[in-house]
C-alpha cells in the first residue's frame, strides 16, 4: 500500500524584526553638530537618506567612478574610510583563516529548523565582526551569503550551496540564516546579507553565457519565491545576479532587478552587487555588448549599485563607466542613485558612528571560534543527519556492549573542506570519537584504498615523493619501498588522487609542470590533485593529470613533469605494482568485528563543485566494491554516506540493512555521528531533495521547466521510498 508521507517541523515561527521605519540611534548626551561633525553625514541623529545625499554632494565626478567597484577607495578629505564587498559566509567565514566551520549549507537545511538556523547565521556574523576587527579595510561586513538557488537539479557541481529543491522550505531557510547574519538589533546590521545568484542558475557548464529558458509559472511560482521571501522580510539587505542569462538576457541585466527586487520587495536601504567578472562578461562571455561603456551603462540602468570585476584592479571598471558617461549612456545622477543604495548600507553598518551606538562594533576576534560556537558546530552537525533505512533495529549500537567495530573506508578518519569553507581548527574524524567513546582497543581502521607503485619504462626504476614536500616526483628508486608508494582514491568518474606514503600528502601539480606531494587534500580554484590513468595495449600506464590535460613524463633524471599532450607520443608509460587491496584489508577486518561501519561520499573539490557538474550519480567504483565486499564478510554492516549531493543508492538500499547520510558536516561531524551511532542522540534530519536511482530519471540538464521535466517532488511521477522504507509518491511538505 503506498502512503503519503507529510513532514511538518512543529515550533514557533521566529519572528523576524524588520528594520523599516526605525529612526536612527540617538547619541547619549546630544551635542550641537557644529561642536561634533564636521559634515551632517557624519551625525548620527539624522535620518540615513539625509546622510547619504550630503555625502553624495561632496563627491566629484571622478570620486563616484572610483567608489562603483568592489574595492571602493577611501576619501580622505571626507574622512571616507576604505570599504569592500564580499565576505564568503556560507557556512561559517571562509578564506580568512581558522574559523568555526558549521555543516554545508545542504546540511544546514536538512535540520529544518528556523531557529538553529538563526543561531547558526548570528555566529557567523558574529565571526565576520570579529575578523573585521582585526582589519576592517581587508574584511569587509558586506557578506555574500546565503546562497537560495534552487537545487531542482542534483548533477549540479554547487548542489552544497543550496539549501533544497522547494521554494518555500529555501525561503524559509534563507531567510533564518539571513537573520541571524543580520543580527536583531532595529537599525544596525551586524553583517549585509547579499543573496546569490539571481537567477534560474543551476547548472555549471557554460554558465557564463548559457540561457536558462522560463515560463512565466516557473518564473513566478518558482524560481523567484526564495529571493522574495528573504528579501520581503528584511532579513537580506543586498542581492548578486547570477553569470547565465534567463531567456536570452544576461541575469546582471534582467529588468527585474529593479522592477520586483528593488520596487516591490526591498523597498530602501538595498543594493545589488555583480559576481566576479559578470560585468565584463557581457561583453567577452554573452558577447551581448560589444563595448564594456555600453555594457555597464546598461547594468548601472537595470539596477546594479556596485561591480565586482578584475580582482582589486578597478581599472575596467573606472573605464568603462568613465566612457559611459562621456558617451552619454548613464549621467552622474545614475551614478548618485547607485551609490545611494550601496552607502545607504554603509551607514547601516555603523562605520560612520561613534563605538558606543552600535553593539556589533565591540565584537572583537575573541567570539572566533569560541566554545559557545564550538558546541552550535557540533549541535547542527547531529541534527543535520539522515536516518535513511535501520532494518533489524540494527542501529543504536550499545556502547556498554562489549562489542568490537571496523571502520572502514576514505571517510572513516577524514574530514573534507569545501571552496566555500572556512578553515578547521581542529577536526573530529569518526574513527577517533567512535574510539573515543568505546575505547581504542574495541575499533579497528581501513580506509580501504590500494596502495600501489609506479615504476618508470625509461629509467627503469620506481617513482618516488620526499619527505619534505619540496622534493619532485622523481622515477629513481631501486626498490619498492615507502617512499615509492602511493594511496590511490577513486572519486568517480575516472579521477583519482595520489596520496604520497612518504609524507601524508597528496602529489599536486606545479606552475611549472612539476609534481610535488605538497597539500593535505585537493583544494583551490583549479584543482591540481587529479589523475587519470589510461591502460595502453601493452599493460602499461599513461597518467594525466586533469588540471592542464597533459600526460607524465620522466626526463633522463628520472624528474615527473606533466608536459606531453597526448599519450601516444612523448608520455611516459609506467607499470602498476599493488603493494596492498584496501579491499583486502578491510574485509579481514570486518571478518573480525562484531559490525562494521562503512565510510563512502564525495570529496568537495572532485566530481561536483563551482565550475564542474557531475556526469553520473553513482558512488565512485571502487567505494561500491568496498561497501559490497565488507557487507558480504559482515552482515552488520552501516553505511554512512557523507556527501555534497544525492547518490544512486540502489544496492546498498536492497542489501545494507542500516544507512546512514550527512553533507560534509565541519569541524564536529565526527563527534555528532558517533553519538548518532551510539544513540546519544536522535537522527533528526530530514531530506530536502529528491534522491533518485539513475541519471535516466533526470531530463536534460538545461530543461528549467521543472513541470514539464517532471522535476522535484512536486512532479517527480517515480516512486521512491521513504527512511522508513514505505513507497512513497509525490508528497507535500508543510514547515
Amino acid at each position: 500500500m503506498l502512503k503519503t508521507v507529510r513532514i511538518i517541523i512543529l515550533g514557533a515561527m521566529c519572528t523576524i524584526l524588520s528594520a523599516a521605519g526605525f529612526d536612527p540611534p540617538q547619541p547619549a548626551a546630544a551635542k550641537s553638530q557644529a561642536d561634533e561633525y564636521e559634515y551632517p553625514f557624519q551625525d548620527p541623529s539624522l535620518p540615513v537618506q539625509k546622510r547619504v545625499s550630503d555625502l553624495l554632494s561632496r563627491l566629484t565626478l571622478e570620486e563616484k567612478v572610483s567608489l562603483m567597484h568592489q574595492y571602493q577607495p577611501a576619501v580622505p578629505r571626507l574622512g571616507i574610510p576604505a570599504f569592500k564587498t564580499g565576505t564568503e559566509a556560507l557556512h561559517g567565514v571562509a578564506w580568512l583563516g581558522e574559523a568555526t566551520v558549521f555543516p554545508q549549507a545542504f546540511g544546514l537545511a536538512h535540520t529544518w529548523d528556523r531557529y538553529l538556523i538563526k543561531q547558526i547565521g548570528s555566529a557567523v556574523g558574529d565571526e565576520v565582526r570579529g575578523f573585521h576587527h582585526l582589519d576592517p579595510a581587508a574584511n569587509g561586513v558586506n557578506v555574500w551569503a546565503p546562497v537560495v538557488d534552487l537545487l531542482r537539479d542534483p548533477r549540479w557541481g554547487r548542489n552544497e550551496e543550496g539549501y533544497s529543491e522547494d521554494p518555500f522550505l529555501t525561503g524559509e531557510i534563507a531567510t533564518a540564516y539571513a537573520s541571524g547574519l543580520r543580527g536583531d538589533h532595529p537599525f544596525y546590521l551586524k553583517t549585509v546579507p547579499t543573496l546569490k545568484h539571481f537567477l534560474a542558475y543551476n547548472n555549471e557548464t557554460d554558465r557564463g553565457f548559457i540561457s536558462s529558458s522560463i515560463d512565466p509559472r516557473n518564473m513566478h511560482e518558482y524560481y523567484l519565491k526564495p529571493f522574495e521571501t528573504a528579501i520581503s522580510k528584511k532579513a537580506a539587505y543586498g542581492l548578486m545576479p547570477a553569470y547565465n542569462s534567463v531567456n536570452d538576457k544576461p541575469a546582471i541585466l534582467s529588468p527585474l532587478l529593479d522592477s520586483t527586487v528593488k520596487r516591490r520587495w526591498a523597498g530602501d536601504d538595498f543594493f545589488i552587487v555583480s559576481d566576479a567578472f559578470d560585468p565584463s562578461g557581457i561583453v567577452n562571455d554573452h558577447k551581448y555588448y560589444d563595448s564594456h561603456e555600453k555594457a555597464h551603462a546598461h547594468a548601472v540602468k537595470a539596477g546594479i549599485d556596485n561591480f565586482t570585476d578584475q580582482g582589486e584592479n578597478p581599472e575596467l571598471t573606472r573605464n568603462a563607466l568613465t566612457g559611459a558617461l562621456k558617451q552619454g549612456l548613464i549621467s552622474e545622477k545614475d551614478l548618485d542613485q547607485a551609490l545611494a543604495n550601496t552607502f545607504s548600507i554603509r551607514f547601516r553598518t555603523g562605520e560612520f558612528d561613534p563605538d558606543e551606538l552600535n553593539p556589533y562594533s565591540r565584537l572583537t576576534d575573541d567570539v572566533i571560534n569560541s566554545p559557545k560556537h564550538q558546541l552550535l558546530a557540533k549541535k547542527a552537525a547531529e541534527k543535520a543527519i539522515v536516518l535513511l533505512k535501520n532494518d533489524r533495529d540494527l542501529l543504536p549500537f550499545n556502547a556498554r556492549k562489549n562489542e568490537s567495530i571496523a571502520v572502514i573506508g576514505p571517510f572513516g578518519n577524514a574530514l573534507y573542506e569545501d571552496w566555500y569553507s572556512g578553515t578547521m581548527p581542529y577536526r573530529k574524524t569518526p574513527l577517533d570519537e567512535i574510539a573515543d567513546k568505546i575505547g581504542k582497543d574495541r575499533v579497528s581502521f581501513a580506509e580501504g584504498l590500494e596502495q600501489s607503485g609506479f615504476k618508470s619504462a625509461l629509467t627503469g626504476k620506481f617513482v618516488t615523493a620526499g619527505r619534505d614536500g619540496k622534493q619532485p616526483l622523481t622515477a629513481a628508486a631501486d626498490k619498492l619501498e615507502k617512499s615509492a608508494a602511493f594511496d590511490a582514491a577513486d572519486w568517480g568518474e575516472s579521477i583519482f588522487t595520489l596520496r604520497a606514503q612518504a609524507n601524508g600528502l597528496y602529489v599536486s601539480l606545479q606552475d611549472d609542470g612539476r609534481l610535488i606531494a605538497d597539500q593535505k587534500q585537493p583544494n583551490g580554484w583549479t584543482v591540481k590533485e587529479t589523475f587519470q590513468f589510461e591502460q595502453q595495449s601493452d599493460g602499461t600506464f599513461a597518467i594525466k593529470n586533469t588540471a592542464n590535460g597533459k600526460y607524465l613524463t620522466a626526463g633522463k633524471d628520472g624528474t615527473l613533469t606533466a608536459a606531453a599532450e597526448k599519450p601516444a607520443t612523448a608520455a611516459e608509460k609506467f607499470s602498476k605494482t599493488i603493494i596492498k587491496s584496501g579491499t583486502d584489508e578491510a574485509v579481514q577486518l570486518a571478518k573480525s568485528a562484531d559490525k562494521a561501519i562503512v565510510f563512502v561520499g564525495n570529496n568537495p573539490y572532485i566530481n561536483g563543485r563551482e565550475t564542474e557538474d557531475r556526469k553520473d550519480i553513482t558512488l565512485p567504483p571502487a567505494q561500491e566494491n568496498l561497501l559490497k565486499a565488507v557487507s558480504k564478510a559482515n552482515p552488520n554492516t552501516v553505511l554512512v554516506v557523507t556527501s555534497s549531493y544525492p547518490f544512486a543508492l540502489n544496492w546498498a538500499k536492497a542489501h545494507i540493512p542500516a544507512i546512514i547520510y550527512s553533507a560534509h558536516g565541519g569541524q564536529e561531524a565526527g563527534s555528532a555521528l558517533a553519538d548518532i551511532l551510539y544513540g546519544d542522540v536522535n537522527p533528526g534530519g530530514r531530506l530536502t531533495q529528491t534522491w533518485h536511482t539513475s541519471v535516466k530519471e533526470l531530463p536534460d540538464m538545461m530543461n528549467y521547466d521543472i513541470i514539464k521535466g517532471k522535476r522535484t517532488y512536486k512532479y517527480f511521477v517515480g516512486c521512491f521510498r521513504s527512511a522508513t522504507g514505505y513507497p512513497i509518491q509525490r508528497f507535500a511538505t508543510a514547515i
